[in-house]
């Protein structure tokens, strides 16, 4: 089995955007702009997955390439699958009682 992927990064003009899905937490990490790590601050959005499959990334996020965007709705749609499994097994909806 191929591992998941989920973390992103990509050139834009003034730096380098990426992202982090934290599958535990159903959670979106985005990261604008990043140049370095010269400070503790943390500059990251945090989005849940429901927010980005309704509306997209954060505003200041721009330029995701159709590449990038294409895995990143793969793996969630990978672990909606994965979900969708585990609440038919957690239930006793085993595939074959359906």
């Amino acid at each position: 089995m191929n591992q998941l992927t989920t973390s992103w990064m990509w050139p834009i003009d003034d730096g380098i955007n990426a992202l982090r899905i934290d599958v535990d937490r159903k959670m979106m990490r985005w990261y604008a702009a990043i140049g370095c790590a010269c400070t503790d601050d943390d500059l990251s959005i945090a989005q849940t997955i429901v927010e980005f499959q309704t509306g997209g990334a954060p505003n200041n996020i721009h330029l995701i390439p159709d590449d990038v965007l294409d895995e990143i709705n793969q793996t969630l749609n990978v672990l909606e699958h994965k979900d969708q499994d585990f609440d038919r097994n957690i239930h006793g909806w085993g595939d074959n009682e359906l």
